[in-house]
């Protein structure tokens, strides 16, 4: 028998208005969902091309927006990393019908963010046995469209499987170790986003909410003993530690000390000092209050003065969350502006870049910086850029594009620094769009300058970027606000 899908948005609906389901044990996040949704409605509103093709639709209840959706015309790329198998499920969502809901954490490089992947099946899960990471992309073939709800929700509809090369995978991989999109908040701010929770559940009833997060965190100690901690209803291995994690307050990146648990492979991988990119989980419970933090993935290598990409990419995720109407979509700052955001940031966490008997100088984080910060920079590529003694960002929103489009380009460096320099002429607050915005884009040098990289590539041109160069802005500025702080909104 065909599985019973029913719409994203009627699921969405049923979510939040039926007793049984969100209200009976979490209301209070219903109504933080349901006002999260009406202020990123407005921020999104504020910025977006009107002129788009409709792809954000507004969903009421009562009159009232209760949440959104984003459809997705363009490929979409899905990247799943081995340490989220441990928030993957396959669960029986209408037994009379044998109908299963696997319900996978993906990196969407579409959005820069992690979504609720969910995917219908007949007890035959497509992620059931992740441990080097999976990557996927899929194709809108007529039909009903895939979409992401602000309920964190992603539903794959008519888009089909489309096989990806081993260049386009590892950059991709590289994308989600250098990218963020939502720090923790120190413990003092008990507000959490509800864009960021990952909602598993049953056609009648709620399982658990998680939240995930990315961002280093320091070893002070590590427990002897390890214990068993449910994930899921599975139990897993843990080890008890202290660390000092690097969260965001909406103003400024602070360290703060936390116990948690580290994942018996996390633990067996780093040591007492050691600083890292770290995927940490937290439970949601009935009563809105987090459970305590696991640390369920270690991301690239240990971070030290002589390996500072991490650290750089993250503060230069942290610059572009200020997004006002006349902010670039790719322009990050120049070398100066950076060197001023690392140097505040080590000097301000000296717990994290300091040890015993040695400051954050003596150990060499802040000597020669306008050179590491260069180094990191061209270690970074093609997320990032450095050209004029400026710095520019290629989104993943355009790094997805390209990895679908033109994947021959995909290291290109020429073809994509004036990429990101054609979008730095346009401001993210263009609500217009027509006959002369165009003119004034095919008559800039980034565009001429685009035209020369392209000249010897058959599957693509520049007309392709014009085409597509609204719903990119778009989807740029979507993910610039998903990866806001929420006092941001």
């Amino acid at each position: 028998m065909k599985p019973e899908y029913k719409p994203s948005w009627a699921r969405s609906h049923d979510l939040l208005e039926q007793k049984y389901l969100l209200p009976k044990r979490h209301s209070f996040l219903v109504q933080k969902m349901i006002h999260e949704a009406q202020v990123l409605e407005n921020e999104l509103r504020r910025f977006m091309i009107e002129t788009e093709p409709k792809s954000f639709y507004i969903k009421e209840m009562k009159g009232k927006t209760s949440f959104w959706e984003i459809e997705f015309s363009q490929p979409v790329i899905q990247y799943v990393p081995s340490c989220f198998r441990f928030l993957t499920g396959n669960t029986p969502y209408k037994k009379e019908n044998y109908q299963f809901a696997e319900y996978v954490p993906s990196y969407i490089p579409n959005l820069n963010h992690i979504a609720l992947f969910v995917n219908y099946n007949q007890r035959n899960p497509e992620f059931s046995n992740n441990h080097d990471g999976i990557l996927k992309k899929y194709v809108h073939e007529g039909g009903q469209k895939m979409n992401f709800s602000s309920l964190n929700l992603l539903y794959r509809w008519n888009h089909k499987i489309k096989p990806v090369d081993q260049r386009t995978i590892a950059i991709i991989k590289s994308s989600f170790e250098n990218c963020y999109w939502n720090l923790p908040s120190p413990l003092s701010q008990s507000e959490v986003s509800c864009i960021d929770n990952l909602i598993y559940s049953k056609s009648k009833q709620i399982l658990r909410i998680w939240m995930t997060r990315k961002t280093l965190v320091k070893i002070i100690s590590i427990g002897d003993g390890l214990e068993r901690r449910p994930i899921l209803g599975e139990d897993v291995s843990v080890k008890y530690a202290q660390i000092l994690v690097l969260t965001d307050d909406g103003n400024q990146l602070r360290s703060e000390k936390m116990s948690v648990f580290l994942t018996e492979d996390v633990a067996d991988s780093v040591s007492e000092n050691d600083i890292f990119n770290a995927v940490l989980a937290n439970e949601i419970n009935s009563n809105s209050r987090i459970g305590r933090t696991i640390v369920i993935g270690k991301i690239g290598k240990i971070v030290s003065p002589n390996n500072m990409k991490s650290l750089i990419s993250l503060v230069l995720w942290k610059m572009l969350q200020t997004l006002e109407d006349n902010s670039s979509p790719t322009l990050v700052g120049t070398i100066n502006q950076v060197k001023s955001e690392i140097t505040s940031l080590i000097q301000t966490n000296s717990e994290i870049f300091s040890s015993e008997n040695f400051s954050s100088e003596m150990l060499g984080w802040t000597k020669d910086l306008p050179k590491k910060i260069s180094q990191s920079i061209e270690e970074l590529s093609p997320l990032f850029f450095e050209d004029d003694e400026k710095i520019y960002q290629l989104s993943s929103v355009l790094l997805g594009f390209i990895a679908s489009n033109s994947p021959e380009n995909i290291e290109n460096k020429e073809f994509l620094l004036g990429l990101v320099k054609l979008f730095d002429t346009i401001k993210v607050n263009t609500n217009f769009w027509g006959h002369d915005a165009l003119m004034r884009l095919r008559t800039s040098t980034p565009y001429a300058s685009l035209q020369s990289s392209l000249q010897h590539s058959s599957s693509f041109s520049t007309q392709k970027v014009l085409d597509n160069l609204p719903r990119l802005l778009n989807r740029i500025v979507y993910s610039r606000i998903f990866s806001q702080h929420y006092t941001h909104w």
